[in-house]
């Protein structure tokens, strides 16, 4: 018995999959290998040493906001904005009461 949910599910995969099978045979492109090193999607999907790790990670152009000078700035602007109270209660792990409507 054939489940015609779990087909409807998988269609899409087959045409896809005969359509470049057929483009494969006709000769149009021919798969080459790409190394875990050069391919930037495997630092999601697979351990790395250290190294090839922080290769890859350098790779992606990732920025860290924290230490960005603009983030830097809206802190600044921020942290003006809030009273000495208010100030604390953000140190302790707690939200402003502007910036949590609903929360008393």
């Amino acid at each position: 018995m054939v489940n015609p949910i779990f087909h409807e599910r998988t269609k899409r995969l087959e045409i896809d999959c005969h359509l470049v099978r057929d483009k494969f045979h006709k000769g149009l492109f021919s798969p080459s290998h790409v190394s875990s090193k050069d391919q930037l999607a495997d630092i999601f999907t697979k351990p790395f040493a250290s190294p090839l790790f922080m290769s890859l990670l350098s790779k992606l152009a990732l920025v860290d906001l924290d230490a960005s000078p603009v983030c830097e700035q809206i802190v600044g602007i921020y942290d003006q904005q809030l009273d000495s109270q208010q100030q604390q209660s953000v140190m302790n792990g707690g939200v402003p009461k502007h910036l949590s409507p609903g929360i008393t």
